[in-house]
């Protein structure tokens, strides 16, 4: 008898596990089993310091990827410039077609996320995010890590040479 209440014990501890590990990637709601939905992240690292006007596509490196239960599908990655003040500067936008639940995908070269500091910025200290579904057209299960920032300073750009001053063709009075 004490070895048959060993294997319940044993059996239903078990059977816990095995649901909770099924449940963590599974709604489960009047009796039927739904897969729950994508949940992207990103990762990001990218340049402490640029100029205004630098491409910067190949100093960054990007990570998306879906931890949740289902494919996400046409979605872009934003890298953005952000003031303290909260304004933000698009500075590049790539697109991915599909991203199966695992599966995830580095490197702004595969993402086709050309990016670059804008011209006419202030120099200054700002914050560079990389924000994935940045239109909100994937349903997710948690849409809280969906941006990521770090911080970068912006430098002026190199300076041009002024424009060479005309001689006039009168003499001056």
């Amino acid at each position: 008898m004490e070895t048959q209440r060993g294997f319940l014990r044993t059996f239903i501890l078990t059977g816990s596990i095995v649901f909770l590990v099924i449940a963590s990637q599974v709604d489960i709601s009047f009796g039927q089993a739904t897969a729950l939905p994508a949940d992207l992240t990103v990762s990001f690292k990218g340049p402490s310091s640029a100029l205004r006007g630098e491409v910067i596509s190949e100093k960054i490196k990007i990570t998306v990827k879906n931890k949740g239960g289902l494919e996400a599908k046409n979605f872009h990655v934003d890298i953005i410039l952000r003031e303290s003040t909260g304004t933000e500067y698009m500075c590049g936008r790539g697109f991915i077609a599909s991203l199966r639940p695992g599966q995830s995908i580095t490197s702004a070269s595969a993402m086709a996320l050309p990016s670059s500091i804008p011209r006419d910025i202030m120099p200054g200290t700002y914050q560079l995010c990389a924000v994935v579904d940045s239109t909100n057209v994937v349903r997710e299960s948690n849409e809280d890590n969906n941006r990521v920032c770090q911080g970068i300073e912006i430098t002026p750009s190199a300076l041009i040479s002024p424009p060479t001053p005309r001689i006039p063709k009168e003499p001056v009075r």
